[in-house]
């Protein structure tokens, strides 16, 4: 309730015009993953772990250029962290969530 509280107040300022500081907003964002069905964390789950196959594939497919390879094995990492802390019920913000979904682009 404390998490809900804190994202109206953040949406309020905001609507108003008023100024608001990165961390409230990343603050606002977080949301334990206790407020997801096991249906919606299964779906979630499910989701990263296309991602982390696409990151996967895309490591494989420019293994031959160091940089973009990288790009691939950094994303495949943040979507296992998030996959892992999904699957543990630890706390994941979304925009964690959302990172973790990133693809890099194919040059």
């Amino acid at each position: 309730m404390l998490r809900a509280d804190r994202a109206e107040n953040v949406i309020a300022k905001l609507e108003h015009g008023e100024r608001v500081s990165q961390a409230e907003i990343a603050d606002a964002l977080f949301v334990p993953p206790a407020s997801l069905s096991e249906t919606e964390r299964a779906q979630l789950i499910r989701k990263l772990e296309q991602a982390r196959e696409l990151d996967e594939q895309g490591w494989w497919d420019y293994t031959w250029d160091p940089v973009i390879a990288q790009n691939f094995q950094v994303q495949e990492r943040k979507a296992k962290r998030v996959i892992r802390d999904l699957e543990t019920n630890q706390p994941v913000s979304w925009s964690d969530i959302a990172e973790a979904m990133q693809v890099p682009d194919n040059p």
